[in-house]
């Protein structure tokens, strides 16, 4: 009974030897697992702050294009508004010479 007691115990130990040796598998296939999620996450966020720059720089340059904008609008309502009032004057100076001279004619 000796014996087999010392054959159970190394067929254990075989099964224990195997069981550690597929654990051991299992722990390094997660850890390439970890370790390749880890290089996708850094590779992620590189992208993401790059987009995010790229959107910054876009939305710095739509905001000159609009203040561009913005000013050249001013520019041409000053110019209407100084055309116009060239306008008013002419038009009130041309009156009132014309009344001028109506005002002279009838004498």
């Amino acid at each position: 009974m000796g014996e087999e007691n010392v054959q159970l115990i190394e067929q254990n130990v075989q099964h224990n030897t195997e069981d550690i040796r597929e654990l051991k598998k299992k722990v390094e296939r997660v850890e390439n697992d970890v370790s390749e999620l880890k290089s996708n996450h850094k590779l992620t966020q590189q992208s993401i702050t790059h987009i995010m720059t790229g959107l910054d720089e876009l939305k710095a340059g739509f905001k000159e294009i609009d203040d561009k904008m913005d000013k050249n609008q001013e520019k041409q309502f000053q110019s209407y508004k100084t055309f116009m009032w060239k306008v008013g004057a002419t038009i009130t100076g041309s009156i009132i010479v014309a009344l001028i001279v109506f005002a002279l004619n009838i004498k």
